[in-house]
């Protein structure tokens, strides 16, 4: 009996020390501490890494700020960006008032020196934000220079579109070049804010120029278009997941001035938290589009001892998905310039993509979303339109299967992003 006693006596003790370290293991931080790095320094070496700019030259820092001020000024005088504007249609099917609004919002950008400001800014090497040793959180100053920035873009997109209009092919081609200048000082940027803006002045540029070919201009500034084009740089997305972790990094050691016990209150297990799912995102993202489409990233499950690092993790899909889109446009805009080219040299349409190859491309570009990195799909329709541009171009889109065309039902990008089986991101449709 006593025995039987004694055995179940050791059994609750082990229960009890069992629970016991587990609890332990589950509150308590026994690692390490997190090593004490010059963040600021190191983010702003990244900045200026891709460009070999000095990483403290805060030149397109000042610029931008001085771009703000001056769209700030404009708002103030009842002077704004028109925002009746029907995006669904062309500039030209706008009502007369919109168009009337856009004339006037485009010339007071012209008097108060916009577009000369946005020229400072494509001539400049990189972008670098005058980081300080602090907590970096989101510069508003930046935010508010971002929202300026694209408003220039816009007005000088419709400015383009405007010369269009009237004949001069020439200024509208120097408005191309303005937005695909503005979009490389920020395509290089390690920091996920400032290398969205650059994917959205791209984007913009690339929907610009589609519509410079349908309108046409000259076989001249057709080779002005694959220049501008081929000389853009979409520099790898892990790029940005160093820099965002960076930054996490920096925020945690900012926020935490120990090493503390508890996890919830521990610099060293925030850290840990942050160096195990930054790996994650660097292993997923490494992968090729169409395998990271059959396999999503998942984010970490919700875990209230890991709340402040947690809150410091970019949305990896987003970021990820946006970078994939743009490369998908940037490639899908250089075949159709190589397209057209071929079209007004020769007379007619290439019969396959295989024609453009050497004299109109250097290289055909794979469609990320095949496996393999197949061509993307082209094809030739029957009943030429009266440019003799009938044909489609397309990716296969997130599904990675060939659909025949078949596009979202409502915006062409949704055929690049998650649940959107049976449809093509069209590049190129002939109604």
């Amino acid at each position: 009996m006593r025995g039987a006693f004694q055995l179940g006596a050791i059994i609750v003790v082990l229960i009890v020390l069992s629970v016991a370290v587990w609890l332990a293991n589950y509150l308590v931080w026994f690692g390490a501490d997190a090593p004490q790095v010059d963040y600021y320094t190191k983010i702003r070496e990244m900045q200026a890494g891709a460009s070999g700019a000095s990483p403290d030259d805060y030149r397109a820092h000042g610029t931008l700020l001085e771009l703000a001020s001056i769209i700030e000024s404009l708002k103030a005088e009842g002077l704004e960006e028109p925002f009746s504007i029907d995006h669904d249609k062309r500039l030209d099917e706008q009502t007369p008032e919109v168009i009337a609004g856009v004339k006037e919002w485009i010339s007071a950008c012209e008097q108060r020196s916009v577009f000369a400001k946005m020229d400072e800014l494509a001539a400049l090497p990189s972008y670098i934000l005058p980081w300080e040793p602090t907590v970096l959180f989101i510069d508003l100053d930046y935010l508010e220079g971002s929202s300026a920035f694209r408003k220039g873009i816009r007005a000088s997109g419709n400015r383009g579109r405007l010369a269009l209009y009237a004949g001069d092919s020439r200024r509208a081609i120097e408005e191309s070049e303005r937005q695909v200048g503005l979009s490389g000082l920020l395509l290089s940027q390690p920091i996920a804010l400032n290398r969205l803006v650059g994917h959205a002045v791209l984007a913009y540029s690339i929907g610009y120029c589609r519509e410079l070919l349908q309108h046409g201009v000259s076989e001249t500034e057709l080779a002005k278009l694959t220049e501008l084009y081929d000389l853009v740089e979409l520099f790898p997305i892990e790029e940005v997941i160093n820099g965002e972790r960076l930054i996490a990094q920096n925020a945690i050691t900012g926020t935490f001035h120990g090493n503390r016990t508890i996890k919830i209150m521990s610099r060293g297990a925030q850290w840990a938290r942050i160096e195990s799912e930054f790996d994650r995102m660097q292993s997923w993202s490494g992968q090729p589009a169409f395998e990271r489409a059959r396999s999503p990233f998942v984010d970490a499950e919700d875990d209230w001892r890991y709340v402040p690092a947690d809150i410091l993790l970019p949305a990896m899909s987003a970021m990820v998905r946006s970078h994939d889109q743009i490369t998908t446009d940037l490639n899908g805009i250089r075949l159709e310039i190589a397209i057209e080219r071929y079209r007004q040299e020769t007379g007619s349409l290439p019969a396959t993509l295989d024609d453009l190859l050497p004299d109109y491309i250097d290289e055909l570009p794979g469609d990320i979303f095949a496996e393999g990195e197949s061509a993307y799909r082209y094809r030739v329709l029957g009943t030429p339109d009266e440019q003799g541009r009938a044909y489609h171009l397309y990716s296969v889109g997130y599904d990675g299967v060939d659909n025949g065309g078949v596009e979202p039902e409502e915006r062409a990008y949704e055929a690049l992003a998650p649940d959107s089986e049976g449809t093509d991101f069209m590049l190129h449709r002939y109604e």
